[in-house]
């Protein structure tokens, strides 16, 4: 299904392309994650293709990249530190409607987007290293992890474009996402017993929502 998706987001984005009377244009862009739930505000940045159709639709192709921290999974207890860090990637097919107000064009639209999730680990076992005594009775090591799927998400979108010359726009856009994915939760402990080290593995999984609004503002070059 995944794989259907990507294939009809990218023929339906090189039809667009070859459409006659059309504009093509690109550039870089920074985006904000805020609201929902995101835990930690970062910035991010990304990458934007757009073919405008004589100033009344456009598609937009984007690429954005954005980090968060997640620090409500309960992975661990005090003293250990129950912090992840998230990396999420996405590419993001959007349809528009465009109304042209002189140098201006405002604009509503929606889409969908593959996000590749990923997760370092790295913090909370640092944590359990340094604090050996605090491991529970009987457990000489102890590792853990928490994955994210990567998902199909969707979104909507409201924004406007300034073109101050006949090549270059600036834009800004509030992005709304609706994320909902798998985390998959790893656990594995050493037990040393009769000079024998047993080793206990669990995994479980869970829904995980990412929903949340992401503020764009970025430069565009018309060809």
């Amino acid at each position: 299904m995944k794989n259907t998706l990507s294939l009809f987001a990218f023929f339906t984005l090189c039809g667009s392309i070859v459409l006659a009377g059309g504009t093509f244009k690109d550039g870089p862009h920074f985006a904000y994650p805020t609201g929902g739930d995101v835990r930690d505000e970062q910035g991010g940045f990304g990458w934007q293709v757009t073919y405008d159709h004589k100033n009344h639709w456009s598609v937009d192709l984007s690429v954005t990249r954005q980090t968060d921290k997640l620090d409500d999974l309960n992975l661990v207890s005090e003293p250990f530190e129950d912090r992840l860090d998230l990396e999420l990637v996405a590419i993001a097919l959007s349809a528009r409607l465009d109304y042209p107000i002189q140098h201006f064009t405002f604009y509503v639209g929606a889409g969908v987007g593959y996000y590749w999730m990923r997760t370092d680990n790295d913090r909370v076992n640092r944590s359990i290293r340094q604090n050996p005594q605090a491991l529970p009775a009987g457990v000489s090591n102890l590792r853990v992890s928490a994955d994210i799927d990567d998902t199909i998400a969707y979104h909507w979108a409201a924004g406007i474009e300034w073109r101050w010359t006949a090549q270059w726009e600036v834009f800004a856009e509030y992005r709304r996402v609706a994320l909902d994915s798998d985390i998959i939760y790893r656990t594995t402990e050493d037990r040393p017993r009769d000079d024998v080290v047993e080793r206990q593995q669990s995994r479980s999984r869970q829904k995980f929502s990412y929903d949340h609004g992401l503020i764009r503002a970025g430069i565009n070059y018309r060809f």
